[in-house]
Order: structure tokens, then sequence, then C-alpha cells
């Protein structure tokens, strides 16, 4: 089981750590150690990437560096020894900083772009696993289906940071298989939070 002290959240405040974290290549990677839901070692992910192991060994070494993957423990294999790696974050804060050219233009243009990459590998797999759920459904299997929310709610501040902790905190507390358990499923959670309006009660008191 992953602990929530494993985890952090991974700043980007200058333009180097800006290329490195979203570099495509890298992206991948990070997607491939995601979804994989366990420790990968650089053969492994150089093998489902299908890129060589020194290229993918450089990449990586950009990644650990920045924080956003570690290893977690090793193996020995005929004296070789192989680090197994993992997210090292949960969140991404990305930060303005006028001097490293990370203006607002910048950010929310590649933030976009990221966004809506993810958003359309997201209606891929669910199109697929719909799919799947039917198929499931006629066999007489038990399913829970797929649950969509898209609905504004009113949080103080306190609170938006409350909901933004709890999900963290689940989603790392459930980010591995539980040996423990007979029988579960592996759910996939897209969740998008953001702030549309601040609101200030004691201005519209006036």
């Amino acid at each position: 089981m992953f602990r929530k002290e494993e985890y952090m959240h991974l700043i980007i405040d200058s333009k180097k750590k800006y290329k490195i974290f979203f570099d495509p290549i890298r992206q991948e990677i990070l997607d491939l150690i995601r979804s994989e839901y366990q420790a990968l070692t650089i053969d492994e992910v150089a093998r489902k990437i299908e890129m060589t192991n020194s290229k993918t060994h450089y990449h990586m070494k950009r990644l650990e560096d920045l924080g956003a993957i570690k290893s977690s423990f090793e193996t020995v294999v005929n004296g070789i020894v192989s680090k197994h790696y993992i997210l090292a974050f949960m969140d991404v804060d990305i930060k303005m900083n006028v001097k490293e050219h990370l203006t607002k233009n910048l950010i929310v243009t590649e933030q976009m772009k990221f966004q809506k990459e993810i958003f359309n590998e997201n209606c891929i797999s669910l199109e697929q696993y719909s799919k799947e759920t039917f198929d499931r459904i006629e066999a007489d299997e038990e399913v829970f289906g797929v649950h969509f929310h898209d609905q504004d709610v009113y949080l103080t501040f306190e609170q938006r940071k409350q909901l933004k902790e709890l999900v963290n905190d689940f989603m790392v507390e459930n980010a591995c298989m539980k040996l423990d358990e007979s029988k579960y499923t592996k759910t996939h959670i897209f969740c998008q939070i953001y702030d549309k309006e601040i609101i200030n009660n004691e201005e519209k008191g006036e």
C-alpha cells in the first residue's frame, strides 16, 4: 500500500521544470507508471513505450531529478540491480514567474492542451469500458456502471482546501491492489476541480 507521506505536491515554477515535466515522452512515461498501479523498472518502461533503454533511462532520470518519480525498491538479478519506480506526486502546482517567462497565457495554453489530451484519452477509454460494462450486464455479472457528476458547489476557502486533500488522500490510499481483499474493482477516477468565481458576501452587503 502506498502511504500518503510518500507523495508530495510537485511545484513547477521555472521554464526549465516546465519543459522537463511537459515533454511528450516524459508525459507518456508518467501516464504509463500511473496506469500500471505498480512500480516499474527502466527495462519494463522501455519495452512498453518501445524505446531504447538508454533513452528511457535519460528521460526517467530527468523526471527523478525533478521529483516526479522515485525509486520505491530495488531488486538484484544475476548481480544486476534494478530500481522500481513509482510516481512521487499526486498533483501539480504551476506557479507564474514572469522572470522565467512562465506567463499566464503560456500556462493557460499549455494546460488546456494537456487537459484536452487527457480528456480525449478518457473519452476513448470510457467508450471501451462502457461496451464491456453492457457485456457484463448481459452476462448477469455485478457491475457499478459509470457515474457522472457535473455541478457547481459553494465552498469556503477552508472547505475548498479540505476537498482537495480529501480527493488526494483517497487516491493515495487506494492506488494499489488490496491483497487482503478477495474481490475488488479497478476503478478509474477522472476528476477536475477548479474555481469559477470568488464571491465576497461582505462586499455584497455594503
